[in-house]
């Protein structure tokens, strides 16, 4: 999620798609919250936010997606997760 830039990004060049974010991290999501996230008049634009691990959160799901966008970042590397088959 970060400062939320691709999620804009994708908000105005698709305005009719939903957006959800998860982020194993409580602070990012509280720091977008409140330094980034912008007041939308359209509900639809502004991103649903989920605290969770992502690939938990999708296994869970029962939302079917479009499109699933995977930003992971470590300071050690490329997480483990990413060359777990399941993912």
């Amino acid at each position: 999620l970060g400062g939320g830039d691709l999620t804009r990004h994708l908000s105005q060049r698709w305005p009719d798609a939903l957006h959800e974010c998860v982020d194993l991290d409580e602070e990012v999501l509280t720091v977008y919250q409140q330094f980034f996230q912008h007041q939308e008049s359209d509900e639809r634009a502004a991103p649903a936010l989920h605290q969770a691990d992502a690939l938990a959160f999708l296994e869970q799901s029962e939302q079917q997606y479009d499109l699933i966008l995977l930003d992971l970042f470590s300071q050690d590397g490329n997480p483990l997760l990413l060359f777990q088959e399941r993912l």
